[in-house]
């Protein structure tokens, strides 16, 4: 059986119904309207504008837009197209600037839409990592506005893994997947002008192990409230 808090896996995305496509249909329109002009299939949004979208998507899906601008970062570079247009994908099936996971039995008009329509994209991978908040245990009072109750959920839209376990990934000389997209957050590469720097407190969790889905955990601290969702 697939690993349900894997990014993309069938059994995750069976579970989200009509409704939630249709949202996500909605929210694109209304960036769409938001931006200064139409962004054509396979025209890549200036910085600028993919700004924008972050915000206007996060606040829509009540994520904090700086998470959303790491994870895009991290995932992609905030690019959804190569230089000569065609969409970005990865191994065959990680698309654009979330690098959603293309399934098979996603129909014809959704999977355009991951492919070429970057709202969408964005929208999607918001409503993923949100499907993984529910999903992962919980952290401190479930404000959604403080960024360090969103780690588990971070760590779940990689791969709910104990190979993303922060101490596991430390002592194999790595770095966690959250933890580097906490590092975005705190370096801020795409400027200061375009994301909110956020020096957000990892969690510091027992090497080899998996935090467990039936317990609550304390809020790290010092803890930080997302200005982006707030505005």
């Amino acid at each position: 059986m697939e690993n349900p808090f894997f990014r993309g896996s069938s059994q995750g995305h069976m579970c989200w119904p009509l409704t939630r496509m249709l949202a996500v249909g909605i929210c694109c329109v209304i960036v769409f309207g938001a931006l200064p002009g139409q962004i054509k299939a396979a025209e890549q949004p200036s910085w600028e504008e993919m700004a924008r979208i972050f915000e206007q998507v996060g606040r829509e899906k009540n994520i904090p837009p700086e998470i959303l601008k790491a994870i895009a970062y991290k995932e992609s570079g905030w690019g959804q197209f190569y230089a000569d247009g065609r969409p970005k994908i990865a191994d065959g099936k990680y698309v654009g600037v979330m690098q959603v996971t293309m399934l098979d039995s996603l129909d014809a008009e959704t999977r355009y839409k991951i492919q070429y329509d970057v709202c969408f994209n964005v929208a999607y991978g918001a409503d993923i990592l949100n499907e993984k908040w529910e999903m992962a245990p919980n952290i401190g009072n479930g404000d959604r506005t403080v960024v360090e109750n969103w780690y588990f959920a971070i760590w779940a839209y990689n791969s709910w893994i104990v190979y993303n376990n922060p101490n596991t990934a430390r002592e194999a000389g790595r770095t966690a997947y959250q933890d580097s997209v906490f590092q975005i957050m705190a370096d801020h590469p795409y400027g200061a002008d375009l994301a909110t720097p956020i020096a957000a407190t990892p969690y510091n969790f027992p090497a080899g192990s998996l935090p467990s889905k039936g317990e609550t955990y304390l809020t790290p601290t010092p803890a930080h409230y997302s200005i982006e969702l707030a505005n």
